[in-house]
């Protein structure tokens, strides 16, 4: 495909990515233990073979467009980048083997439903970690926060893989 049409489309889900956040999940009540970010959708998808100041780049941008919708303060532009630094390493555990080709794209059909599971719960994991640990700049509620991050991670790994599977066609076989 055209990399223009690429980039109008990945420039579309962004934008759908930031009115799903700032205008529809405000609405949602999922509870005090349930936390879901849509945006970090899209920097978990991005190409394998991005660079990786590029793929930090893209994840402060973003995070911090979102710290602006929702008057969080960098919580998200710090546990985006975080993130996206650890990225590589979860890629190398979790991904084939085989290795990728240059425009390769995560998804679930090159990783194999259980690698790719597990790579979205570590990036989600360490997304949400690090958020919530940050808003609550605090220890105290030590239970609360684990709960927090529990339900936050389950919820959002829930979302990425029904979306996933229904926004990812299987490539034809060669």
């Amino acid at each position: 495909m055209n990399k223009t049409v690429l980039d109008l489309k990945y420039a579309a889900a962004v934008l759908a990515a930031l009115f799903f956040e700032f205008f529809v999940l405000p609405r949602i009540q999922l509870g005090f233990y349930f936390s879901v970010h849509v945006y970090f959708y899209l920097l978990i998808h991005v190409s394998v073979n991005i660079e990786k100041h590029l793929a930090l780049l893209a994840a402060f941008t973003l995070g911090l467009i979102v710290d602006q919708g929702l008057n969080t303060g960098g919580l998200h532009a710090a546990s985006a980048v975080t993130a996206m630094y650890l990225r590589p390493i979860f890629i190398r555990a979790f991904g084939p083997r085989e290795g990728y080709g240059k425009p390769d794209y995560l998804t679930v059909f090159k990783f194999g439903f259980a690698n790719y599971l597990l790579y979205i719960l570590s990036m989600v994991f360490v997304h949400q970690f690090v958020l919530i640990v940050l808003e609550s700049f605090s220890v105290a509620g030590f239970t609360t926060i684990v709960l927090r991050v529990a339900g936050g991670t389950l919820a959002t790994v829930g979302l990425y893989v029904a979306l996933h599977l229904l926004t990812v066609r299987r490539a034809p076989a060669v």
